[in-house]
């Protein structure tokens, strides 16, 4: 971009100029204007204090602005404050930050009195998992929803869940992978080591699996079924996408990364009401199911379908390229075991032993 030097520009002006460079240029969105009412991400805000484009006060002021014009998809939770902090985050930009937030939307699990395990736990590489209750659900795609995708899970079927169990709270990060398998294979590494891990097969996140299995650590470790994954995505909601019908297509910005050039880093944007992160957009997740056309003849099992091709697995939720219109909770693909995409990565299921 080619910026021309205003001699008379007073220092509101310049600012604003300001803001607009860090917007366009850190942000990587040429066509983000100030005005503009997209909401800024966990992974724009750090970009823009990291950038060394102004000095840390005027980064301060312009992600201000940012915050009360723009809003943001993320709460400040206080390990996100942390990390701002650690980056050049004063008192005044935590506070914007801290009134621009939605309402936190209380975990359903809470309400549930009858669960007698935490509701959240950490494993021995720190990753975090989310207890999912038992219960049932309309598993599939509605035919007013189908829109030509005859391969989005028809017919609708119930589907029960007979027994809690824990999922990742996130994608299985850069990081993660590299702790426990020594290299990372992810084509966006640039995005950093909270970012998902991609790039990988099917296999090869079967492979971290086994290793993490191996660590015994009190779990057992498995891909979710495509009837779990669907479930803990949903956390209840029959609606087009867990955040609501969202027929003016506002919600969406605060709840799923798609339509972007690269993925974001995990938590970037809203939870569902099971306190799951990204489980539409950022990148497609992988299920132990071998891949199915329909829903014809299943039964209200929730366990995977091993029946068919075992060198097409079930994937789903979308990714960070995707249209809006494919980001639906139903929303499946196929991938063959053995191909690499930077698309596709995955969240596990822990099990207590």
């Amino acid at each position: 971009m080619r910026i021309i030097k205003l001699k008379k520009t007073n220092e509101k002006m310049r600012l604003k100029l300001i803001l607009i460079i860090i917007l366009s240029v850190v942000f990587a969105a040429p066509n983000v204007s100030a005005q503009d009412v997209k909401p800024l991400n966990f992974s724009s805000v750090e970009k823009a204090l990291r950038s060394t484009k102004t000095t840390a006060a005027n980064k301060n002021a312009l992600l201000i602005e940012g915050v009360n014009t723009r809003k943001i998809t993320f709460w400040l939770t206080p390990e996100n404050e942390k990390k701002l902090r650690a980056w050049g985050a004063n008192n005044a930009l935590l506070e914007a930050i801290r009134q621009n937030a939605l309402p936190v939307y209380p975990m359903i699990q809470k309400q549930l009195k009858t669960l007698t395990k935490p509701i959240e736990v950490k494993n021995s590489i720190g990753m975090e998992f989310v207890l999912i209750p038992p219960g049932e659900f309309l598993m599939g795609i509605k035919k007013e929803e189908m829109e030509g995708r005859p391969y989005n899970g028809q017919p609708l079927h119930n589907v029960k869940i007979k027994q809690e169990f824990y999922i990742g709270k996130f994608e299985v990060t850069q990081g993660q992978w590299q702790a426990l398998m020594g290299k990372n294979p992810s084509e966006f590494q640039n995005c950093g080591s909270d970012c998902p891990v991609e790039n990988i097969q099917w296999n090869s996140a079967k492979a971290f699996i086994k290793k993490l299995n191996e660590k015994n650590d009190g779990y057992k470790y498995r891909l979710p079924s495509e009837a779990e994954w669907e479930y803990a995505a949903r956390a209840t909601t029959t609606t087009k996408h867990y955040w609501g019908d969202d027929a003016e297509k506002k919600m969406w910005q605060y709840y799923a990364h798609h339509a972007e050039l690269s993925p974001a880093k995990v938590g970037s944007y809203l939870p569902n009401a099971f306190g799951l992160y990204d489980v539409s957009g950022n990148v497609w997740e992988m299920c132990e199911d071998v891949w199915r056309k329909d829903f014809a003849n299943v039964t209200e099992d929730s366990s995977p379908n091993l029946q068919g091709d075992p060198d097409f697995r079930v994937v789903k939720g979308g990714s960070w390229g995707q249209s809006y219109n494919e980001l639906l909770t139903s929303r499946r693909n196929d991938i063959f075991v053995e191909s690499i995409n930077y698309s596709k990565g995955f969240r596990v299921v822990a099990i207590p032993n």
